[in-house]
């Protein structure tokens, strides 16, 4: 559903914003024509992050909207869900016991 409606929210004039500030995720160009992006899920402020197919239909990289740009956040999902990983901690298991 969320990818059917992502046309909607971009106006195709080829401007979204500059993303030209400060972030360890780079600006993506902007987006006009989304045959090749599907949301996948929705940040807590309601921003979709998106597989972007357009490069490769076979590993595609993540990306994010950024209040008025996009932004490649991961090159690929295992990438992706890596950002989210903790070490693990040998001290949690003696002490949950």
């Amino acid at each position: 559903m969320e990818t059917k409606r992502l046309p909607a929210g971009f106006v195709p004039d080829g401007y979204y914003g500059s993303g030209t500030e400060f972030s360890i995720f780079p600006a993506v160009s902007d987006i006009t024509d989304f045959d090749f992006i599907v949301c996948f899920a929705i940040s807590g402020d309601g921003a979709p992050f998106c597989f972007d197919y357009r490069e490769s239909v076979d590993n595609p990289r993540i990306i994010w909207w950024d209040d008025d740009h996009w932004r490649a956040v991961a090159p690929d999902y295992e990438s992706f869900v890596g950002l989210f990983k903790l070490p693990p901690r040998a001290w949690h298991h003696s002490r949950c016991r």
